[in-house]
């Protein structure tokens, strides 16, 4: 297993603990890696497949803005009833799942062995939220970033190295 693909896996068990802390389902998380450090996020998705393809598109710029390099999405899957990771990288593509248990109170030892999924299990949306090259945030994309993942903002983004609540900064 590849150095990326245990990063995945580690960022799968953190969900795993997650929903045994919480007992209950967890807001997907977004961990990403860039030139300041690594950076992570909670969100709540739109059920609405119209909101949640702009969500991502703020993603994307968020992402872009912040020079990620690679990232992960643990996300919890309706059918099958799974938690799933995701990874993204330029290299690289990685996914693996586990079955969450109906039985509570939730433990560790309750859920499936993991499996790994085909890098084609990660789709285009996911695939995407990765910057390809430059891009242009405008004065009115930075407002509107800073209101959803800004120190004050919705979802605001937490610096892992320091594990502070930071703004878009630069």
């Amino acid at each position: 297993m590849t150095v990326f693909a245990n990063l995945v896996e580690a960022d799968l068990k953190r969900g795993m603990r997650l929903m045994v802390r919480v007992q209950s389902e967890i807001d997907p998380q977004i961990r990403f890696a860039s030139p300041e450090g690594d950076y992570a996020l909670a969100v709540t998705l739109p059920s609405d497949d119209r909101e949640r393809r702009t969500f991502f598109a703020q993603v994307a710029k968020l992402l872009a803005w912040k020079q990620a390099l690679a990232f992960t999405l643990v996300v919890e899957a309706k059918e099958p009833n799974a938690l799933m990771a995701a990874g993204v990288s330029r290299a690289e593509i990685a996914c693996c799942a586990v079955r969450v248990p109906v039985v509570r109170p939730l433990t560790l030892e309750a859920f499936a062995n993991i499996e790994w999924l085909p890098a084609d299990a990660v789709g285009t949306e996911v695939r995407d939220l990765l910057p390809r090259g430059a891009c242009v945030v405008s004065d009115a994309d930075r407002q509107e970033l800073e209101r959803l993942f800004g120190k004050h903002g919705r979802f605001p983004l937490v610096h892992l190295p320091t594990k502070k609540i930071v703004g878009l900064g630069r």
